[in-house]
């Protein structure tokens, strides 16, 4: 659990600091000044749908950045490093509520099977986020 949450944190902090884009930069020695102030954690809402062992792992790591954390599960009782836990009938009406609203910063897709979890209609746009495309 501990090696898979620190890799998915990894992946947060990749995205969340441009590392691809900053990457290619010093490739081609070229700097912005924007990139001097990239997005942080701190103030940030981090969505994790699925809060099981490993949900839980990443919520510990998450959580010290000074991001809210907020998780999507089946039972409705509160656990240790969520601010917030909702209990969805469908984890991607979950996703693009939050998202759309703009209030989800980044998550994290962290259940056993999607099939199992989403109605067909959504199983193509939960794979496709889950890929992040």
């Amino acid at each position: 659990m501990k090696e898979v949450s620190e890799f998915v944190l990894s992946l947060i902090l990749y995205h969340a600091k441009q590392l691809r884009q900053l990457q290619a930069a010093h490739d081609q020695r070229t700097w912005r000044k924007s990139w001097l102030v990239l997005p942080e954690l701190a103030n940030s809402t981090v969505l994790i749908l699925g809060t099981g062992n490993i949900g839980q792992a990443i919520a510990a790591r998450i959580k010290p950045f000074g991001a809210r954390v907020w998780g999507g599960r089946r039972r409705p009782e509160p656990l240790t490093n969520f601010d917030k836990t909702a209990t969805p009938n469908n984890q991607a009406d979950l996703v693009k509520s939050y998202t759309s609203q703009g209030i989800v910063n980044c998550w994290v897709i962290n259940v056993p099977d999607i099939d199992s979890n989403c109605p067909p209609k959504n199983r193509r746009k939960l794979r496709q986020r889950k890929a992040g495309k």
